[in-house]
């Protein structure tokens, strides 16, 4: 049985040889199973391209400071969490910042509202 590597002085980073090709630098270690390079899996590049971006954004901000918004947005996290993990954490990061981004809004909206109201 594989397992993800651990940081060992022995295994130069790359060392993993992968199960299909036999190549040195295995990449992806899919649970229970051996390591191999993600395109031998059948696996895309593990990177965020920017409309993911602005999907997160775009759902988290107008919804306000509620964690619906980000429930709702942190989906494609769990779905890419596996297969995809520096995509799904670079994602969920820009979720929680977007969230974070909207309670300043939403407070500071108020804030203004609270100092510009009429007095009576």
């Amino acid at each position: 049985m594989y397992a993800a590597p651990t940081a060992s002085p022995v295994m130069a980073q790359g060392a993993y040889p992968c199960a299909r090709c036999g190549g040195p630098g295995a990449d992806h270690f899919p649970p229970g199973g051996p390591p191999m390079h993600r395109p031998c899996a059948g696996l895309g590049p593990d990177v965020l391209d920017w409309p993911w971006l602005l999907l997160a954004y775009s759902v988290v901000v107008p919804i306000g400071c509620t964690l619906v918004g980000a429930v709702i947005a942190s989906i494609p996290y769990y779905i890419w969490r596996r297969d995809y993990p520096v995509r799904a954490r670079t994602y969920n990061l820009h979720v929680w910042i977007a969230f974070g981004l909207s309670c300043l809004m939403w407070v500071g909206l108020f804030a203004l509202m609270a100092v510009f109201s009429p007095k009576r």
